[in-house]
């Protein structure tokens, strides 16, 4: 060990007199041997750096290939090459013919063919795929690009085909190893500007071309000049960077000159095209951008320009991997990925597509993709890890009837017949109470003075509703409203629980009788309140704790019923929210409960208005980050590749975030597993969820969590080992957390919490779809 440490630092000794790597050397130096100023420069070169220069003299390999590409019918073998060679050496002088390169980072000179011979020989084989005029008119256009990621694709293979005579470069930053994934560099070339790189690198392809670099990037106060403006305006200009502000900035300075912008995205082949050079007026970025966002883009927050960017790139177009991917960065990769096969294929892309428009073909404004996976139709990964069955067919009034008549009950003849008015009314205000996802699972008719009850499967069928528990807690909420909105008419409503199993259609009946208990509760005379009852998604006015006393109020209403309510606070809180949203993780990698969260989401106002069911995304209260991430996990395959990979981290934030933002947590359970008892439990989760928004506290569900646990201890061939396992170890947690036994009945969790009253409320079906007086 300690002749290994003597021999590092004589290692180390030895490293600290050598050079490092020359980090600005990006211009080769030309040397014309006719004229003595550039003789007497090179010779002086010579002298000076002989023991550190090496010669690439190829130039006799050139004279001939050049011979023998413009007599392309010669067929020279190898020993009349040499002889040819020989008799124009007699005629001219070699080592003063031509020009002598000298690459300072690399101290190699090369000898090569004056410019125009050159440019002939190394372009013969773009013929006539671009023919010599078409050449010629290239070789005079100046080409600007912003980003040498995808940019230093697109330069080289703009280089390499010689479209443009000047090349204008800007990025700041520097080569990392990381970049090595994508951009064709060496090891030596790690911490060198792009700029340099991509400079040099083209400069050992064709000296003769004209590079000018923005080693600072793009500013304000450069853009004008490096987008040019008369003789010194730019042809083309390609913007691959990540800043949005440049991105915008380039736009409009491009506009203001008439100059095209081209992007591609290297995602799915993504190529974009703004024609401003034939369209003076059109908006930036196909109208996504207005000119007023803009000139105020300073003021925009960081998730609103995440929100832009998200935008500008076609965020519901871009592959299922980059939307899993995006879900990961800042989770368990640092930035969005980018392959070296798709950066290829950009520069590919882009450099058509640059030469047709430099060329004045006439392509169009627009976005195309170039989608290699599509076209190889490389089919989906997605394997479903549950069983997504076929629901049931809808129930229909006449089958409800059907079964009421079966059941032969007549009227109690104390019973009131109630009108229709008040009867539309009562039942108006039932169809009020929650249903998971808002799907109003009920069918109600009246007949003979008898209300009845039935669960519509069609509607409820989900991968949380499972053993219809979630159904039965919503139908139970209705029953409680039904109830509620009685006595306020001045009614006593009396309620024939018909359902004995979890699976039973024909849930109750009700009849109604003068109410002849006028004694005031303030749990049991709502009815008048039922419409200030709404799921609150908003983030709290503060962490105001939630009073004692109303505690105290609703322990002494539930003493001595099934039911209870267990309260979370502060820490204990915080460790439920994990708890809780690793639930909600498991929920939306699983390819049926994924289903269901995105069918029950209503993406716009019209969507919304035109089911009046579902979940509204307007009652999320989305921030404009959020909503991007809701774009993302609505792709089922995005979803299935955060499975495979078991990632999506992201999706348990996205659920902490509004736990974590709340007063306190609140779970009614119950030790009674019967499926009357979950019903009853919705009566109670009704009747609290009521008497809080009354008392001014806002309320949210988050009973995913109960209802997954469920499937646990049942016999359940829909759900995955995998699934099986991880709820397994999150009950455990859950219980203890809760200090309730194994044995319980979790029926509802929700979150509470100080806020302001949302504009919008859920929407519900016409009374006509779900009610019908029966004759």
């Amino acid at each position: 060990m300690l002749m290994i440490k003597s021999d590092i630092f004589i290692v180390k000794s030895l490293l600290s007199g050598i050079k490092n790597v020359n980090k600005s050397y990006h211009k080769p130096v030309l040397y014309n041997l006719n004229l003595e100023s550039e003789l007497k420069a090179f010779e002086a070169l010579l002298t000076s750096n002989k023991n550190h220069l090496k010669i690439a003299n190829s130039l006799g390999n050139q004279l001939i290939e050049l011979y023998l590409t413009r007599h392309p019918q010669c067929q020279f073998s190898k020993s009349e090459r040499v002889e040819w060679l020989e008799d124009w050496k007699r005629k001219n002088d070699i080592y003063s013919y031509g020009t002598w390169v000298y690459y300072p980072w690399s101290d190699i000179i090369s000898h090569i063919l004056p410019a125009k011979e050159f440019i002939e020989l190394r372009t013969s084989r773009n013929k006539y795929k671009i023919d010599e005029e078409e050449q010629a008119s290239l070789g005079q256009k100046t080409v600007g690009i912003i980003g040498l990621s995808v940019g230093q694709s697109v330069a080289l293979t703009m280089a390499i085909e010689r479209i443009f005579g000047t090349l204008r470069i800007a990025d700041f930053d520097h080569l990392d190893l990381s970049n090595l994934n994508r951009i064709r560099s060496g090891l030596s070339n790690i911490s060198i500007p792009k700029t340099i790189l991509v400079a040099r690198e083209i400069a050992e392809i064709d000296p003769y071309l004209k590079l000018e670099l923005y080693n600072e990037g793009i500013t304000k106060e450069n853009i004008a000049d490096f987008i040019g403006s008369g003789d010194s305006k730019l042809d083309l200009l390609v913007e691959e960077c990540d800043s949005l502000d440049i991105k915008i900035l380039a736009r409009a300075e491009a506009r203001k000159q008439g100059v095209a912008v081209l992007m591609d995205t290297s995602d799915r082949g993504m190529l974009d095209i703004e024609r401003f050079d034939l369209e003076p007026d059109r908006p930036i970025m196909h109208g996504m951008v207005s000119d007023d966002a803009a000139a105020n883009m300073n003021s925009w927050s960081p998730k609103e320009r995440l929100a832009m960017v998200m935008e500008m790139v076609g965020v519901e177009q871009i592959s299922s991997r980059l939307k899993a991917s995006l879900l990961e960065v800042e989770q368990s990769i640092k930035t969005w990925p980018q392959l070296a096969s798709s950066v290829a294929l950009g520069g590919a892309i882009t450099t058509i597509t640059a030469r047709r428009i430099l060329l004045q073909e006439p392509i169009a404004s627009g976005r195309h993709y170039v989608d290699v996976d599509e076209i190889l139709n490389t089919p989906s990964n997605q394997k479903n890890d549950t069983t997504i069955s076929f629901k049931p067919a809808a129930l229909s009034f006449e089958t409800c009837e059907a079964i009421v008549d079966d059941l032969k009950k007549s009227k109690a003849t104390e019973a009131i017949i109630l009108d229709k008015e008040s009867i539309e009314d009562i039942v108006l205000q039932a169809c009020w109470a929650p249903s998971g996802g808002n799907v109003q699972p009920w069918k109600w008719i009246y007949k003979n003075g008898i209300l009845s009850l039935f669960h519509d499967v069609h509607y409820s069928y989900s991968f949380l509703d499972f053993k219809n528990r979630g159904s039965l807690i919503g139908l139970g909420a209705a029953l409680e409203n039904v109830v509620q909105r009685a006595v306020y008419r001045g009614y006593k409503a009396e309620i024939e629980i018909l359902a004995k199993d979890f699976d039973d259609r024909f849930i109750a009946q009700i009849q109604f009788f003068a109410n002849e208990d006028r004694r005031r509760n303030e749990f049991l005379d709502l009815g008048a309140d039922l419409n200030l009852r709404l799921t609150n998604r908003m983030k709290s006015k503060g962490l105001k704790p939630i009073d004692e006393e109303l505690k105290s109020k609703i322990f002494l209403h539930l003493e001595g019923s099934d039911f209870a309510v267990k309260w979370l606070e502060g820490e204990k809180l915080k460790k439920m929210a994990q708890i809780v949203g690793a639930v909600e993780r498991q929920r939306i990698l699983d390819p049926w409960g994924h289903k269901d969260f995105i069918a029950e989401a209503r993406w716009t106002i019209d969507e919304a208005e035109s089911t009046c069911n579902g979940v509204d995304l307007r009652t999320l209260y989305l921030n404009e980050s959020d909503l991007v991430g809701f774009k993302l996990i609505k792709d089922a395959e995005a979803i299935t590749h955060l499975r495979n990979w078991d990632k999506g981290k992201a999706l348990i934030k996205m659920s902490i975030d509004s736990l974590e933002n709340s007063s306190a947590l609140a779970l009614v359970y119950t030790n009674n597993h019967s499926a009357e008892s979950v019903l009853n439990g919705g009566r109670i989760v009704e009747r609290l969820w009521v008497y809080l928004n009354k008392m001014g506290l806002a309320y949210q569900p988050v009973s995913p969590a109960t209802f997954m646990f469920a499937r646990l201890g049942i016999d359940d061939p829909s759900s995955s080992p995998y699934l099986v396992k991880e709820l397994s170890k999150l009950r455990r947690e859950y219980l203890d957390l809760l200090e309730l036994p194994e044995s319980v009945n979790d029926l509802f969790l929700a979150r509470l919490f100080y806020a302001k009253e949302p504009t919008i409320k859920s929407l519900r079906k016409p009374l006509e779809k779900v009610f019908k007086i029966m004759r």
